[in-house]
């Protein structure tokens, strides 16, 4: 790590400072500010803070902004503050500021812990301690910025889009926890916005048509294998669910006399429900109930059915470069407003997608639930008549 004699810094210092190949360099301002060139030639402003705790002194870092975004004067400000907010004597094992990050960030899980699944509870905690709490667990949660959070997603983003995506979404949960008890002023999340990378987004083949759709069905339907299995092929083709969130339908969010299925959406950990129609039902109810898993794996009624299974069975079938499991989701979205005519905001809606009315407010997970139970009816009856070959009239 390169460093300069601590001193005060200027901006012509700064406008000047070259990165080095494969090195980041720290020119220091005094009183634990510096800034940061990465090897990308970014500036960062950090603040070095050393707390007291009864096991010894604790070094945190606090990320401020960028530079020239946030200015030499308003980083030194800024850092004053944090300075204040961690000012605690040097001796006597004082405890560390309440409302730090961390105990923020318990406090969450504990609260949530009713609403969360096991497993997916478990996969909070596994990213929250890998991922989050190694940076931000000593940080008081008011003073985390855009940047802060930038500096932390960037690098998981550049290898792994998709959790750089999801810790964001555990982020902005926590954030917003505080928010709602005065422990922070905003969720920052929303500013990272497309700033950071994305996977290349995946195509899935999703044949539109209906004739097409017909043998698909007819060749799903013919399936001989274990219950589980079978069950799965049919139930993802009536409700175009995500891959993940079917395999993992649990008994207990089945309501089968109310025709109801409630669960987290996968993708953004939000309530979601999914109106059963009548060929789910049935389907459902001739599965054993052994596991807590309606989709047990064959190996463990402790774990659910895994993809690889679905994969395996639309590869028996010969369905391989025709169909996969997502599929259904484009297909769905397609017949429903193409041929049976529902309007988009509904089909989203089902689909566990954000969806805003024109003063901005997002639906929430209960709002036209009758003419999404009309709409999962119809939408059923209609891949029935396809596979039977009887679809005239359905349109």
């Amino acid at each position: 790590m390169a460093r300069t004699p601590t001193g005060k810094l200027t901006d012509a210092l700064l406008r000047s400072a070259k990165p080095l190949p494969g090195r980041v360099v720290r020119l220091h301002d005094g009183g634990g500010l510096y800034a940061e060139i990465t090897t990308a030639g970014r500036i960062y402003w950090r603040l070095r803070v050393v707390l007291n705790r009864k096991v010894g002194r604790v070094n945190t870092y606090v990320t401020l902004g960028q530079y020239p975004e946030l200015s030499l004067k308003a980083a030194r400000e800024a850092a004053a503050r944090i300075r204040q907010s961690y000012r605690y004597p040097l001796s006597g094992g004082a405890p560390l500021p309440k409302q730090l990050f961390g105990t923020v960030a318990q406090q969450w899980l504990e609260t949530v812990a009713g609403r969360y699944d096991s497993d997916y509870l478990r996969t909070i905690r596994q990213r929250l301690d890998r991922y989050v709490l190694p940076r931000l667990r000593h940080q008081p949660i008011a003073t985390i910025t855009t940047a802060t959070l930038y500096d932390l997603l960037l690098p998981i983003a550049e290898r792994t889009p998709e959790t750089a995506q999801r810790v964001k979404v555990i982020l902005s949960a926590i954030l917003r926890f505080a928010v709602a008890r005065g422990m922070a002023e905003r969720d920052v999340t929303a500013e990272l916005r497309g700033q950071l990378p994305t996977s290349k987004q995946v195509h899935y083949p999703a044949p539109t048509d209906p004739a097409e759709i017909g043998a698909i069905l007819r060749a799903l339907w013919s399936y001989d294998g274990t219950p589980q299995v079978t069950a799965a092929l049919r139930l993802l083709s009536y409700l175009f669910v995500r891959n993940g969130e079917l395999r993992s339908m649990r008994w207990r969010d089945l309501d089968l006399d109310a025709a109801l299925w409630s669960f987290e959406a996968s993708k953004t950990g939000t309530p979601h429900i999914v109106p059963l129609p009548r060929q789910a039902i049935a389907i459902l109810r001739e599965l054993p109930q052994y596991s807590d898993y309606v989709l047990p794996s064959p190996r463990s009624p402790r774990r659910p059915l895994s993809d690889a299974a679905l994969v395996a069975a639309y590869r028996t079938l010969g369905l391989g470069g025709t169909v996969v499991p997502h599929s259904w989701r484009a297909i769905a979205r397609t017949v429903l407003q193409e041929v049976l005519k529902y309007p988009a905001h509904i089909i989203e809606l089902q689909l566990a997608h954000t969806v805003r009315e024109p003063l901005g407010r997002a639906y929430n997970r209960t709002e036209y639930l009758d003419e999404r139970r009309e709409m999962m009816q119809r939408y059923a009856d209609y891949l029935d008549a396809l596979r039977d070959q009887t679809v005239e009239g359905l349109q």
